[in-house]
């Protein structure tokens, strides 16, 4: 894990923390997030790579056909 920025030593211990202890990226991405932190970032980041997994399944991809033609 790589973050940069000017608060990337706030942000990268839940991912330091995930790592370390095997945590799940969609565990990541339902737990509680106070706001407005960086830590909304994490949140962010993994609710992005949870759906993008999701929808790159064949579920997702019917689910983004169905969009497309009725969309």
């Amino acid at each position: 894990m790589t973050i940069a920025g000017g608060a990337a030593g706030e942000a990268i211990h839940e991912w330091i923390l995930a790592m370390d202890q095997g945590i799940r990226i969609s565990a990541v991405a339902r737990s509680m997030h106070v706001y407005p932190t960086y830590s909304m970032g994490n949140q962010q980041a993994a609710l992005s790579a949870t759906l993008e997994r999701m929808l790159s399944r064949r579920p997702g991809r019917i689910i983004k056909l169905l969009g497309k033609v009725l969309g």
